[in-house]
């Protein structure tokens, strides 16, 4: 992040003067992270989830265009 410029002033004797805000980063001392134990959630996805999901993705995806040039036809099902 760049220095934010509060406030500035000079003078005709040629001094600039300002106050600036900085970012910093603060010193510390990491602890120690080795051997903590994590508890891992495991997640059960079923059949239907999956047909859900993929109903879904079907939906957003889907096409429509305007056929001309021949008659009317019975679409045809993917399942």
């Amino acid at each position: 992040m760049m220095p934010q410029i509060d406030k500035w002033s000079s003078t005709r004797a040629r001094r600039f003067a300002y106050e600036a805000q900085l970012e910093v980063v603060p010193d510390f001392t990491l602890p120690q992270y080795k051997g903590i134990e994590v508890k891992k959630k495991s997640a059960e996805v079923t059949d239907e989830d999956i047909n859900k999901t993929l109903d879904m993705l079907r939906e957003q995806r889907a096409e429509f265009v305007d056929v001309t040039g021949r008659a009317l036809q019975m679409a045809i099902s993917a399942s």
